[in-house]
């Protein structure tokens, strides 16, 4: 049997509402962030919020650390942003949100193609209206 390499190669491709290239998702790094528990946990606090970073710890049981390793990997994946908000105490805060709706992996070729659904809108209520149209 003849070996040829790996049978997929790296290939991303972003499609959906918001079509950016700056916004493709690496197949080989979804799958590692999806695999990675802390991840996983950090998505799920997130949830349809936007949160600091130390409210993500309060929440969950991953470390302060860890929350802030995973978070980079997750922006530069385009799975998660930031954005800058102003509390009533003055203080600025970096809050993040996941920008994804959907993440579907598919054999094509001889890659492994990935599609991301971005969000249309900050929030539920005009993600939904979005939707509608």
């Amino acid at each position: 049997m003849r070996d040829d390499g790996p049978p997929f190669h790296r290939a991303s491709e972003t499609t959906g509402r918001i079509s950016d290239p700056e916004t493709a998702v690496d197949a080989d790094e979804l799958l590692s962030l999806l695999g990675d528990e802390y991840a996983r946990e950090i998505l799920s606090t997130l949830g349809d919020q936007s949160l600091p970073a130390r409210e993500i710890v309060d929440r969950s049981s991953v470390s302060r650390p860890t929350v802030y390793r995973r978070l980079d990997r997750l922006e530069e994946a385009g799975l998660v942003e930031t954005t800058m908000s102003l509390h009533p105490d003055g203080h600025h805060r970096k809050e993040f949100r996941i920008v994804v709706d959907a993440v579907e992996l598919r054999p094509k070729d001889d890659t492994l193609v990935t599609h991301a659904e971005h969000q249309t809108a900050g929030n539920p209520e005009e993600r939904l209206a979005h939707a509608s149209d």
